[in-house]
């Protein structure tokens, strides 16, 4: 259901985030409260990303809480928003990124795929730029091309297309 929905209806639900069914089941489960275990991932989970694209580390007394559980437990839940690198960025700058346990491969691989993508991202926009600029035809470039350089690393905002804003008279020069 649309978290607007979820939210007019009374319903608890933490902004920003999706409520899986098994989020909902393992609420109803505890009877209408988010159990302690999730509480933590939640709350490691956001540290995690504060860190990631900020100069804030966490705290020794949240990286005693955090074991391969609990990251295996991370991991399904910011692969729901497209995180993991994220997370995994904030893993290695806390020194907790460990590339010899399964998990820590599995983080290791989503932020080295966040960059790869991010390049490949990069070579097609300077591909279209160069290309509508060789025929003289204005843009504007929209949402993630602009965005990704607010964030500390342009290879934090992922996305998988780019959007540019043509003139409608330009429109079929920039077809052809």
């Amino acid at each position: 259901a649309n978290l607007a929905e979820m939210t007019s209806i009374g319903l608890p639900v933490p902004r920003g985030f999706t409520v899986t069914t098994e989020a909902c089941n393992a609420y109803y489960e505890s009877g209408k409260k988010i159990n302690k275990e999730m509480e933590k991932q939640i709350f490691v989970l956001t540290k995690l990303i504060q860190c990631a694209v900020t100069d804030n580390l966490i705290d020794e007394s949240t990286k005693a809480i955090i074991d391969n559980e609990m990251l295996e437990g991370i991991y399904k839940k910011a692969e729901l928003h497209v995180l993991t690198h994220l997370v995994a960025y904030g893993l290695w700058k806390c020194g907790l990124l460990d590339e010899q346990t399964e998990i820590g491969r599995k983080y290791s691989h989503s932020m080295l795929k966040a960059n790869v993508r991010q390049e490949k991202l990069n070579y097609e926009y300077g591909r279209i730029c160069k290309l509508l600029e060789s025929n003289e035809i204005k843009f504007i470039p929209l949402k993630g091309a602009v965005l990704r350089n607010l964030y500390p690393e342009t290879w934090m905002r992922l996305s998988c297309d780019i959007d540019i804003l043509i003139h409608p008279n330009d429109l079929n020069t920039a077809v052809d």
